[in-house]
Formats: C-alpha cells, sequence, structure tokens
C-alpha cells in the first residue's frame, strides 16, 4: 500500500469515527461515564466501601465496565456504518455482537449501582442506575437483533458474585492496540507531508 493511500485510508477512519463519536448513544454514555467516575472519585476510600464486600465488588464493576461500555458502543456503531457502506471486514467486528456485548455490561453495572444504592442509600447511583437502563432501551432500539446474536454477550461475563480482578484485561490490550495503529497512522501521515515538502529535483 502506497503512502497516498495509507493517508486517505487515515482520512477515510477519522471521518467514520467523528461521525460516531457525536451519534446520541455515545454522547449518552460518555455522559454516563462522567457522572459515574466523578461519584466513584468522590466517594473513594470511604469506610462502607472497605468493610461491606459486596459494595466493594459492586465498585469495583462499575469502575471496570464504565469506560467498556462507551467503547463497545462505538465499534457496535461503527462496524454497522461500515456494513452500510459495504465494508463487510471481519477485522471491524459484527454490529450485532458488539452490541450484545455492550448491552451485557450495561445490565451488569446497573445491578452494581443498584447494589451500591441499597448499601450507602444515596440517590446518585439511583439516577446511575436509572440512566443505564435509559442507555440500554436506546442501545436496544438501535441494534434490534442483538439479543439474538450467536456472540458472546453476557456469557463472557461474571456475574456480580463471581466476576474478578482482570475482567477488562482483554479490552485494554485491545484498546491499547488500537491506539498503536492510530499513532502509526499518523506517523504516515507526517511522513507523507514531508516527503511532499522536500523540493524534487530537476531534470
Amino acid at each position: 500500500m502506497s503512502i497516498e493511500q495509507l493517508v486517505a485510508l487515515h482520512d477515510h477512519e477519522r471521518r467514520v469515527r467523528r461521525r460516531v463519536c457525536t451519534d446520541n448513544l455515545v454522547l449518552q454514555a460518555d455522559g454516563y461515564w462522567k457522572s459515574a467516575y466523578a461519584w466513584l472519585q468522590q466517594t473513594k476510600g470511604s469506610r462502607l466501601s472497605q468493610s461491606d464486600l459486596a459494595l466493594a465488588e459492586a465498585r469495583r464493576i462499575v469502575e471496570d465496565d464504565g469506560h467498556f461500555i462507551s467503547m463497545k458502543i462505538q465499534g457496535a456503531l461503527e462496524s454497522q456504518l461500515r456494513r452500510e457502506e459495504g465494508d463487510f471486514s471481519r477485522f471491524h467486528g459484527d454490529p450485532k455482537e458488539l452490541a450484545n456485548l455492550a448491552l451485557a455490561l450495561i445490565e451488569r453495572s446497573e445491578r452494581a449501582w443498584r447494589t451500591i444504592a441499597t448499601a450507602t442509600e444515596q440517590e446518585t447511583p439511583v439516577a446511575l442506575a436509572r440512566q443505564l437502563a435509559e442507555l440500554r432501551e436506546l442501545v436496544e432500539a438501535e441494534f434490534p437483533e442483538a439479543r439474538n446474536s450467536p456472540g458472546p454477550g453476557s456469557a463472557v461475563l461474571p456475574s456480580l458474585e463471581a466476576s474478578g480482578p482482570h475482567v477488562a484485561s482483554l479490552e485494554a490490550r485491545i484498546s491499547a492496540m488500537e491506539g498503536k495503529i492510530d499513532a502509526l497512522t499518523r506517523g504516515m501521515r507526517r511522513l507523507h507531508k514531508q516527503v511532499l515538502a522536500q523540493p524534487r529535483p530537476r531534470r
């Protein structure tokens, strides 16, 4: 692949991601995580969280799942958009499977927030659980076939009681790999600009 083709590919990727990042579903998911993260930081290190094992585990789940909810929704929307453009590459994943996994993360975090609400008797966890319930309905409306997807969905996610500390390790590696790919394409773009900027030898 030539430098020109790589640059064109990178430009197309940026357009697709910009369109996805401004979608209402992604904005809703990002808004949820912003509110959730703020509350988690405010209540970090509380005595109740340290003494109540169920509460501590619920907090860990919403912390682990929070960012990946938005990531999976973005992935589903991006894959759906690419398929509308005729790109059915396996590399981008199946939108229904990605949406199914996003739903599984949303539902697990929603249950965790209700556990937190019961233990703390605070309004914010209740509101965050409701926010996730609304987000779940939006995802189901956008991807009505997600529940019927043959993909992993909730089958790969441990329950609130059985989850362990390394649930998101694979997702973190995938995210890091995607970041490296983005950095590589940006580097190729800079190289292309440098090549174009060099004076051409006279014939």
